[in-house]
């Protein structure tokens, strides 16, 4: 019986809970735990363990693009593993507290850089800010708007064409309504007689026309990051131009392409994959909880935009095979 005490009779610590901070720092609080080896990285997974400690199983989500979730349970007796799943390979920086571990992504330093100059970018910043990746800073790409006005003339816009324009949201389904879904791979600004703008200073990679995107301006801005401007009505660049911050290089004036409604379709591509730019504004804003209350609200509103298109899709489907 004596052999068996060790397994039956916990003396150790315990973790208390996971939390996020600043949407970039992933911190384990505990009371008495120990590291039971350096962190592992596995794939696109980091492991750590925890020895001498128990917990509850849980889970967080993270509003970070480069993070997927963060889980963690009992692994054993005594051990508890917290496993931080990424998009992709990542930097992060490990960080030993009292009673605590934190993962910053990228680093623990920058963050915390990061979070004193945000308030004091935002008020020196003539032109509005969208958000920041890999050390650069995109503005709006349109001339006059706010980022409260960005939002609310994207996801909080409300004339749109549920059915044939679609949701403005990044994924959301496309050209079902033709029998051809597939999946928006940019973020919709409803905007007329707009000046577009470049986000970044960059070089012209790509302009061209057809008849779903209108005429199009692609830049690139380094470090594999892309961005692309659809749906305008007129190009004022050329391809292999330079271009700087705030530079016009397009017009909005009209519907243009497959678009129902005069519109800005901007997309941000990094490594060649589009991803979606909201998370990086939320990122970029997240002192701002007006903003991030209002986004919250349209979310929910986008998803009951979701149902209503569903219902207006079988319909479309009922008498268009109706007129067959």
């Amino acid at each position: 019986m004596a052999g068996s005490l060790p397994f039956l009779v916990f003396a150790g610590g315990y973790l208390t809970k996971v939390t996020l901070e600043n949407q970039s720092t992933i911190v384990i609080h505990h009371q008495a735990c120990s590291l039971k080896s350096t962190p592992i990285r596995s794939d696109n997974k980091l492991i750590i363990q925890l020895q001498n400690c128990e917990t509850t199983m849980g889970q967080i989500l993270v509003n970070n693009p480069q993070i997927e979730e963060v889980h963690w349970a009992q692994r054993g007796p005594a051990t508890v593993w917290v496993i931080v799943t990424f998009v992709k390979p990542y930097r992060y920086e490990f960080v030993t507290a009292n009673q605590q571990y934190q993962v910053c992504v990228p680093s623990c330093k920058k963050i915390l850089n990061q979070t004193k100059t945000v308030q004091s970018l935002l008020s020196t910043q003539q032109t509005p800010i969208l958000f920041s990746i890999r050390d650069t800073t995109f503005h709006i790409p349109l001339k006059g708007l706010d980022i409260n006005q960005l939002i609310d003339r994207s996801i909080g816009y409300d004339k749109m064409d549920l059915l044939k324009d679609g949701l403005p949201d990044f994924h959301s389904v496309r050209d079902d309504w033709l029998g051809s879904p597939r999946k928006h791979e940019g973020y919709d600004i409803y905007v007329d007689k707009t000046p577009v703008i470049a986000a970044a200073p960059g070089k012209v990679v790509k302009v061209g026309k057809n008849r779903s995107a209108g005429m199009y301006v692609k830049l690139h801005h380094g470090d594999e990051i892309y961005t692309v401007y659809v749906h305008l009505h007129s190009v004022s660049v050329k391809e292999r131009q330079t271009v700087k911050q705030g530079e016009m290089i397009g017009m909005i004036d009209g519907a243009a392409g497959n678009a129902v409604t005069p519109q800005l379709h901007f997309e941000i591509k990094i490594d060649n994959i589009s991803v979606d730019p909201l998370p990086y504004i939320e990122m970029f804003y997240r002192e701002d909880n007006q903003l991030l209350d209002k986004i919250k609200r349209y979310k929910e509103k986008l998803q009951e935009l979701e149902k209503i298109r569903t219902v207006q899709l079988k319909a479309w489907l009922e008498k268009n095979r109706g007129d067959k």
